[in-house]
């Protein structure tokens, strides 16, 4: 789909950049991928301390937990509205990893 494709070709170009990311508002991204979101993940795990994720229905907990787990800066992270990546587990990182 288009925006996987446009995210995935930020993360590839841009790299670098993503590293000092603060803050990102991927809010009603409905198609946003766990690929996607993982990549994101990776490249600005140093220093993201916010990313709002609402509606983002297509996520699964497998993104969400590896999110929370490689972020360890995390502090705000809004999942309101992605009903499919939410289950136990995944609240159980986003509780410990989150601040």
């Amino acid at each position: 789909n288009r925006i996987n494709q446009v995210l995935n070709d930020i993360l590839l170009s841009r790299s670098s950049t993503l590293r000092s990311l603060h803050s990102l508002s991927l809010e009603n991204c409905s198609n946003l991928s766990d690929d996607v979101l993982c990549g994101i993940a990776q490249q600005c795990k140093e220093h993201l301390i916010k990313i709002n994720l609402f509606n983002c229905v297509s996520l699964t907990s497998a993104s969400l937990s590896q999110l929370c787990r490689l972020a360890r800066g995390l502090q705000e992270l809004d999942v309101s509205h992605c009903n499919q990546g939410m289950d136990d587990s995944t609240l159980e990182v986003m509780a410990d990893r989150c601040r």
